[in-house]
């Protein structure tokens, strides 16, 4: 059984067509996964194979990882309606136009990015292009190695059957059984959404299809349920554990999730 620890528009040409997977499979529960490696193939003279690599490197090892190719993939799949992500930093041109479009086609998006991110004007620019549905929030009260700096781990992708997050305690009737009768998508990687997180860098990448109603659905759901909540770690903690509480699926350990931050004190070097 192979187990795995996570921290924490229409037509014929509808999807980017993406490179073979490293390794998928379905466990005995439903749940269906994919890892993909960035081992991206640079030759320059004077330097070893695949050990030093250029910007011009960048769009065969983007074929290559197929890891934006599975991304636009869920963006655009006409089930999903909504992509909740969150992640230390986010310098992908690529992903992030097609994030827009998505909006501008009625699609929510919801983006949380850590306080301590400094490059973070262009993305607030684009915030101002992408439509009304489009939103970009940013978490922790200080930079990066501070205390407040809690989502360098929040590596997560989602993408929604409804628009509002697909928590069952939570929604309607109708969307909630749209929820039990659809999927859910996530990530989970070393990488976060940079520009190169995708391509050149030696990162892993796992992507999980799984029954909207399962444990690790539901619980994927509230992290974004407490990025919403109070600005806080001590409040990020309570607000998760509160929703983990309430969730009714049975627990699957075929893939366990552990979750960052804790109530643990923090102690700074």
């Amino acid at each position: 059984m192979k187990k795995f620890v996570l921290l924490g528009l229409l037509g014929l040409s509808l999807y980017a067509n993406a490179a073979p997977e490293f390794a998928s499979g379905v466990t005995k529960t439903g749940l269906e996964w994919e890892a993909r490696f960035n081992l991206p193939d640079c030759a320059h003279e004077g330097q070893k194979k695949g050990a030093w690599c250029l910007d011009r490197d960048k769009k065969a090892a983007i074929a290559k990882s197929g890891v934006e190719a599975k991304l636009e993939s869920w963006i655009n799949n006409p089930s999903v309606k909504a992509i909740y992500a969150a992640y230390f930093s986010f310098s992908n041109f690529n992903i992030l136009d097609k994030l827009c479009k998505a909006s501008k086609a009625g699609k929510k998006v919801q983006i949380y990015l850590d306080s301590g991110y400094s490059d973070a004007t262009w993305l607030t620019d684009n915030n101002k292009k992408c439509g009304e549905k489009f939103n970009i929030s940013f978490r922790g009260v200080g930079p990066f190695g501070t205390p407040g700096a809690h989502l360098q781990h929040m590596k997560i992708f989602l993408a929604s059957p409804t628009e509002e997050l697909p928590l069952l305690t939570e929604l309607s009737a109708t969307a909630a059984a749209t929820v039990r009768n659809g999927k859910v998508r996530f990530t989970s990687s070393s990488a976060n959404m940079s520009g190169y997180g995708t391509n050149l860098h030696f990162e892993n990448w796992l992507f999980f299809t799984d029954r909207g109603d399962s444990y690790l659905a539901q619980k994927n759901a509230c992290i974004f349920k407490a990025f919403g909540g109070e600005n806080n770690r001590e409040a990020f903690t309570t607000t998760f554990k509160a929703c983990e509480r309430n969730i009714k699926a049975r627990k699957s350990y075929d893939v366990r999730m552990m979750v960052a931050p804790t109530t643990i004190k923090y102690q700074h070097p």
